[in-house]
C-alpha cells in the first residue's frame, strides 16, 4: 500500500534496476512491496552464453576467447552485456 492510495487487490507492479543505490529509500521501505527479488549478475557460463547469443549475427573473429571476455565483464548484467556488444558493433564500423 502506498501513502495516499487505496489498497487494491490484483494489482501487480514490476520494476527493475541495475542501480538500487540511487533509488529513494522511502520508495523501497518495508511494507511498500510484498516481494523484492534480487537477481545476482550472471555466472561465467551464462555470460559466455549471452555473449554468443549477441554475436550470432555479427562477424567476429573465429579464434575469439569467450573465457577471456567473460572474465572481463564479471559484474555486468545481461543488459550491460547486450549494450557492450551493441556498442562494440558500432565502434567496429566507424
Amino acid at each position: 500500500e502506498m501513502d495516499g492510495l487505496k489498497n487494491r487487490k490484483d494489482i501487480f507492479v514490476f520494476g527493475a534496476t541495475n542501480r538500487l543505490e540511487i533509488l529513494d529509500p522511502a520508495f523501497i521501505r518495508p511494507g511498500r512491496f510484498d516481494k523484492i527479488i534480487n537477481l545476482p549478475p550472471p555466472s561465467k557460463k551464462k555470460r559466455i552464453q549471452i555473449l554468443k547469443f549477441y554475436s550470432k549475427k555479427r562477424k567476429i573473429e573465429k579464434q575469439i576467447s569467450w573465457n577471456y571476455l567473460a572474465n572481463r565483464i564479471i559484474n555486468c548484467s545481461s543488459a550491460d552485456i547486450a549494450a557492450i556488444m551493441n556498442e562494440s558493433t558500432i565502434q567496429s564500423i566507424i
